[in-house]
């Protein structure tokens, strides 16, 4: 994307999140290798798709810090998700 510009010149800033666009754009996204279904949400970030998370949070964790984020120069998001038991503190 470095030797791209936008319409006005400009650079383009690569990110990976979606605060609600994951909803629309799965609407017009085949199916993915992942097990998602043609027109199912895709993932709202680097995280994984809603219920594809098998091996718990410090395999997501594990993965993500894989990425290359010198590369996404606009940011990205990464949303955990934990069952309420799970950080029940116990007194």
């Amino acid at each position: 994307m470095v030797k791209h510009v936008n319409y006005r010149g400009g650079k383009y800033n690569p990110g990976i999140y979606s605060t609600t666009f994951h909803l629309v754009f799965g609407v017009f996204t085949a199916a993915t290798a992942d097990g998602r279904k043609s027109r199912e949400p895709l993932s709202n970030g680097v995280g994984p798709f809603t219920s594809r998370d098998k091996n718990g949070p410090t395999a997501i964790l594990n993965s993500v810090m894989k990425l290359e984020n010198e590369l996404m120069t606009n940011g990205n998001s990464l949303i955990l998700s934990f069952h309420p038991n799970t950080l029940k503190l116990e007194l």
